[in-house]
């Protein structure tokens, strides 16, 4: 059993998948068995391109996605963890055509900030909605 046999929550997570959780349950050992982890169906993808204000590509450009995932029912518990913070929480710099790529975003309501040196960063929010990849422009003084 678990440490002081309280329950607990085991995550999963993938880059192109969600976490999912199986919910408090308790293991015992030895000879386990019967433990199943399921993998969370793919998550969405959410494409943003970073421009300047004369359609240059921003390449370099800081891009951080931060997603909600309101609709996806995770319980508070479930939100402190890991899985659900690398899930939610991504960055990434944009390449030499300005584009970047995030992967396994849960749906609902994502904010995408972008930013580079000496400039004041650009907000944009958006809903990445299942089974449909979102495309977003920014353009970044």
């Amino acid at each position: 059993t678990w440490p002081g046999g309280r329950p607990f929550v085991l995550a999963a997570s993938a880059e192109d998948r969600p976490p999912r959780f199986s919910g408090p349950f308790t293991l015992t050992a030895p000879g386990l068995e019967g433990v199943t982890l399921t993998a969370a169906p793919p998550g969405e993808v959410v494409r943003v391109r970073v421009v300047t204000p004369a359609g240059q590509p921003a390449a370099g450009a800081a891009v951080r996605l931060h997603a909600g995932a309101e609709g996806a029912g995770y319980t508070a518990e479930q939100r402190l963890t890991r899985a659900y913070f690398e899930a939610t929480q991504r960055m990434a710099f944009a390449g030499a055509d300005g584009a970047v790529e995030f992967r396994g975003v849960p749906a609902g309501k994502v904010t995408i900030v972008a930013s580079r040196p000496g400039v004041k960063p650009v907000r944009v929010e958006a809903m990445a909605v299942a089974g449909q990849a979102s495309q977003l422009s920014l353009i970044l003084p």
